[in-house]
């Protein structure tokens, strides 16, 4: 089989393409398939004709079986009307944090992600059920800028929370205040969550303002998937002091087979430490795998790094398990959500937001 790679292009991330790439090469090899692989950047995903361009390379002059891309809605539907009349398949990848015009099903489109929105959505409904009424918005430009700032904020209002300060300054650079926060908490003397949705490098710039607060205790985080992997990974200090809790998406201590495998080969491999973008990479593969031997799209059972897996067949979406983070106690626990649990979120999900919001950011989440 002949596979055609999209390759995304990060400067807050800069390993994000390498790890998915390298992974997914590594996965399918270590499923003993025999692949030959071809790859074409497409930046920051945001030059449709840059990625029609690329695919057409890939499908027409290089004959590849199957196209995968590291890409995003609205761009990646560039490439409707060549697939649909070469035949061709694409598997889109990414963070999940783009969202539909429509869930209109695309005949030659099929959805492996980081289910981003989902688990931001998840988590603005977990803080009303944990008690608190009161919340504080926490982004910044960028990330603000995606759906899952919108979703946690959505989830949390639907079910009868209160939004009572809003705090998402326009940082140049990765820099900000969060004093604004503290003075508002002095007037305001109750328990109070705070709905984070920071990416490197501003989730450091978070935590080094946090341990500034004079009022931080009368808050409770509740973070995006991003915001929670990338602090567990790099402040895990700080994250159990805050007792940070929500919905993530991966972490090396997701206690399955598959996740351990693809830690020890992948860090065995390529000397340094594993991320989400290499379990995505992995993931991937054993789909890839999947196709090769059994030769048909029934996405459901597959063993991935983050638990067994289900499939929405009106989308073409293959939905993952996710897990709850609770960092308290000087730990960090993460309570499995199992793929049939969150089969059943993903279709919540698509029936609150039948015609998504389009405002926002079109570059791929992460790639800038």
């Amino acid at each position: 089989m002949k596979i055609g790679v999209l390759l995304p292009k990060s400067t807050t991330h800069p390993f994000l393409g390498y790890d998915f790439y390298l992974a997914l090469q590594q996965s399918v090899q270590y499923l003993e398939q025999e692949v030959e692989w071809q790859s074409a950047s497409i930046g920051f995903g945001t030059d449709e004709n840059d990625i029609l361009s690329k695919a057409e390379d890939l499908i027409l002059n290089k004959q590849i079986d199957v196209l995968v891309a590291f890409a995003d809605y609205p761009k990646i539907l560039c490439l409707a009307t060549l697939l649909e009349m070469t035949g061709i398949n694409v598997f889109v990848v990414n963070n999940g944090a783009k969202l539909p015009e429509d869930w209109s099903r695309y005949s030659n489109f099929f959805f492996l992600s980081l289910q981003e929105s989902l688990l931001s959505y998840m988590t603005g409904k977990e803080v009303v059920k944990n008690g608190l009424q009161k919340g504080i918005i926490a982004s910044n430009y960028y990330d603000a800028g995606y759906a899952p700032c919108q979703m946690m904020t959505d989830a949390f209002m639907q079910n009868k929370g209160d939004i009572v300060f809003n705090f998402i300054p326009h940082t140049i650079k990765p820099v900000f205040e969060m004093n604004m926060i503290d003075a508002f908490m002095q007037n305001n003397p109750s328990s109070t969550a705070l709905l984070c949705t920071y990416s490197s490098p501003l989730t450091k710039v978070f935590w080094e303002q946090w341990n500034l607060l004079s009022h931080s205790s009368q808050l409770a985080i509740y973070g995006s998937s991003t915001f929670l992997m990338e602090s567990i990974k790099d402040f895990k200090e700080e994250t159990i002091k805050a007792s940070c809790k929500g919905f993530l998406a991966w972490d090396k201590s997701i206690d399955e087979v598959v996740n351990a495998t693809y830690i020890k080969k992948f860090e065995e491999k390529h000397k340094r430490t594993a991320t989400c973008f290499g379990a995505l990479g992995w993931d991937l593969g054993i789909v890839l795998h999947h196709i090769m031997v059994h030769n048909d799209d029934e996405f459901d059972g597959l063993q991935l790094t983050r638990g067994e897996s289900a499939y929405d067949r009106e989308n073409q979406v293959i939905i993952s398990p996710a897990y709850f983070a609770n960092c308290t106690n000087d730990t960090i626990s993460l309570e499995k959500i199992d793929q049939k649990e969150m089969l059943s979120n993903w279709s919540d999900f698509k029936s609150t937001y039948s015609t998504p919001n389009q405002a926002g950011w079109i570059n791929t989440y992460l790639c800038s």
